[in-house]
């Protein structure tokens, strides 16, 4: 979590210096006395179905690379099993970070024997000790003629409405260039994101990279229709928004802007924040709040910690009992 403080039993001391308003935080999955060194989420499942949206995380010490499958649990998440899928054997490589490439391959980081600091079991430098790129995938690919990254699609001349189509393309890279591509359209994209959160029929990556490309506009229509988002009937949708109008909406920045600028928009973000606080009333939820409430509980208090006032934040703790669902 964002500004949490955990605990750090070798040297209590280091966390002195952090601010925190309650006990110290817990991880939700352990990896044992290893040193992490590089994680992502596996978006796409090329090389193994049951990878997608694993964590595949590259342990600096150990030489190796594992996936690790997570529950949802509320609005957070709960750990599960680790699986070895990739090993160096050799002591002497340092694996520091993997990359997803478009199309599916992981592509793992041994940055050998020069670097030491910060793992106990490397006591001398070995510049000597090369390190590597490796590439991880099937042996019986044969994908040369597909276009994942979207390299032969005419972005500049190529009309909105079919650029908006490509937020729920197959591929996550011409998924991410749409985004930026629809962000860059400007005013123009808003009736195109609009009319995706409004239809029934859309899906819900299309609809969670809409609220995406919204929270790159800085345009008063763009923040509308992330406020509208938050009545979703799909949860995920609603977690994106939240997570938007917590990117996009702090008070801090807003008070930096002109002063009547700035007048307007502490009223707008008045409004989603009395918005989000009807919600702690069990008369005032609408139905699919109610459905959804655990999945969001945090989410919601998020926007209000950056946007609204620590006020807002005491009064937000009731809208899921006192409770928070995480761990």
């Amino acid at each position: 979590i964002r500004g949490g403080v955990y605990p750090r039993y070798d040297q209590e001391a280091v966390i002195d210096e952090f601010l925190r308003t309650g006990p110290l935080l817990t991880e939700f999955h352990n990896f044992g006395h290893v040193a992490i060194s590089g994680m992502l989420r596996y978006r796409s499942g090329h090389l193994n179905p049951a990878w997608k949206d694993t964590a595949i995380a590259t342990h600096f010490n150990t030489q190796q690379v594992t996936t690790t499958k997570f529950g949802v649990d509320g609005s957070t998440f709960s750990g599960g099993e680790t699986e070895t899928i990739f090993k160096i054997m050799n002591p002497d490589a340092h694996i520091t970070d993997v990359v997803e490439d478009a199309n599916g391959d992981l592509l793992v980081l041994d940055t050998g024997g020069w670097f030491r600091i910060g793992c106990p079991s490397s006591q001398v430098a070995k510049p000597d000790i090369a390190g590597a790129i490796y590439r991880i995938r099937k042996a019986d690919d044969n994908d040369s003629e597909i276009d994942f990254r979207g390299v032969e699609i005419d972005w500049e001349n190529r009309d909105p409405d079919k650029i908006a189509a490509l937020l729920d393309s197959e591929h996550f890279a011409i998924r991410d260039r749409a985004i930026t591509e629809m962000a860059s359209r400007g005013q123009s994209a808003i009736p195109e994101l609009q009319t995706i959160l409004a239809n029934p029929n859309s899906t819900r990556t299309a609809k969670q990279n809409a609220v995406w490309t919204l929270s790159r506009l800085r345009f008063s229509g763009a923040v509308d229709l992330i406020f509208a988002s938050l009545a979703d009937s799909d949860s995920t949708v609603v977690q994106a928004a939240c997570n938007a109008i917590a990117a996009t909406r702090s008070w801090q920045v807003i008070r930096e802007n002109d002063p009547n600028e700035a007048a307007i928009e502490f009223e707008r973000n008045d409004a989603m924040g009395q918005a989000l606080q009807n919600w702690s009333s069990v008369v005032n939820r609408p139905l699919l709040v109610r459905q959804h409430l655990r999945s969001v509980s945090w989410p919601i208090r998020t926007p209000l910690a950056r946007c609204f006032a620590q006020r807002d934040v005491r009064k937000s703790i009731g809208i899921c009992n006192t409770r928070p669902f995480f761990h």
